[in-house]
This record gives structure tokens, sequence and C-alpha cells, in this order.
């Protein structure tokens, strides 16, 4: 069956930087299209006020503040909830109908004719320490239809196992670290202090697990 058109959730795997731009786009876009979308969910007031504050934070994190960094962080995390919510608005006024997802200033999801394939496996463009000990800071690379990321830490570099798309905590004895999180970017904390550990990354969508990444090495502080 063919789906009919949707907001698009790319913007959920969007920079920072990415994200204010285009937040900014549906607060003007919505607040020009106000006869189509007269009560939306999350008053355009709110809208702009929780986009400005990411911008704000981002901007305050450049300086390398650890507090800052985790305000930035968690006006990120209010950003992708505000949005979020507000794309589901624009699903139920535009019902299908892609041209009025447009006039809001979301993207509109592909119309898909054959199932989905497994994704390829992610591939790690940033992986640092954060001034926090025990804490490292992962991104990956963007790619389309992904729902969820998987991230490993081991304390080896043995390849992770996962059988018929499941992650067994037994199969992978040397693991220390893991999380399942639909961001490009996200922060490991309470590692082991001091040491050399394995970060992997897998991508999910509904057609199942990619192949986990090859491991990057990394060192605690």
């Amino acid at each position: 069956m063919i789906r009919k058109p949707a907001v698009s959730k790319h913007f959920k795997k969007l920079s920072i930087p990415e994200q204010v731009v285009f937040g900014q786009n549906v607060h003007d876009q919505m607040l020009a299209n106000a006869a189509i979308f007269t009560t939306p969910d999350v008053p355009l007031a709110t809208l702009l006020t929780v986009n400005n504050n990411l911008a704000t934070t981002a901007q305050e994190a450049e300086s390398g503040d650890h507090a800052k960094i985790a305000a930035m962080h968690a006006a990120d995390k209010v950003w992708d909830a505000t949005f979020g919510t507000q794309a589901e608005y624009v699903n139920r006024i535009a019902n299908g109908d892609g041209t009025i997802i447009l006039k809001s200033g979301f993207h509109v999801t592909k119309i898909e004719t054959t199932p989905a394939s497994i994704p390829s496996s992610p591939i790690i463009k940033e992986a640092k320490v954060n001034p926090l000990p025990g804490s490292v800071h992962v991104k990956v690379e963007f790619q389309q239809g992904v729902k969820n990321y998987l991230y490993f830490f081991s304390s080896t570099d043995t390849p992770i196992i996962l059988e018929n798309n499941e992650f067994s905590s037994a199969k992978n004895p040397g693991l220390v670290g893991f999380i399942t999180d639909n961001h490009r970017k996200v922060d490991f904390n309470d590692l082991p202090l001091g040491t050399t550990l394995y970060l992997s990354v897998a991508a999910q969508n509904t057609a199942g697990i990619s192949i986990p990444s090859s491991t990057i090495a990394i060192k605690t502080l």
C-alpha cells in the first residue's frame, strides 16, 4: 500500500545550527499561513522561544564550559519534543496533503512503494572526550530513513554481536555502555575513568538493524 504524504521527521537528525535555521523557518511559515494553522498545539510564540533558547545555549556552549554544554543538550531535547508535537499537529491539519505540509515549513516524507532496506553501517564523524570525567560525545553521519541509532562502548575491540535484529549483553560481555537514541549526537556519561574504550554504532529502521560500524578507540578522562 502507498502511504499518504506526512511530515518528515528528518528535522530530528539535523545538527543544532541546522535545527535553529529550520525552526525559525517553521515559525515564519506557520505565521504566514495562520489562516490554515489556526490553533497549533504549540503556540507560535512558544515555538520561537524554544528555538531562540537553543540558538543561545549553542552559542554559549562554544566556550567549552561543561555546564553550558549540558544546557545546550537539554535545550536540544526540549526543541526535539516541541517541534515533534508541532509536526503531529501539522499532520492532522494536512491529512495527507503534501502542499499544506510544505506551507508549514516542515518537509514531506517520500511516498514509499517498496519495503525499506536495512541501513548501511553508520559512519562515525566525531568521538571526543567531554570535560567531565567519564563522559564522551559521539556524532554519526546522517542516514535517510534511520529511526534509531544503537551506540556501544566496549572494553575490547571485539565486534558487537547482533542476532535476529536483537542485542544481548550475554553475547557481548565486554560491553560497558549502551544507548539507543534517535539522535545522531549523544553523550555517554559515567564511563570508566582513564580507560581506553571502543565505540561502535549500528543504525535501525523499519527493516531491521545494520551491521555495527568498525570500532573506534577513545580514552576517557
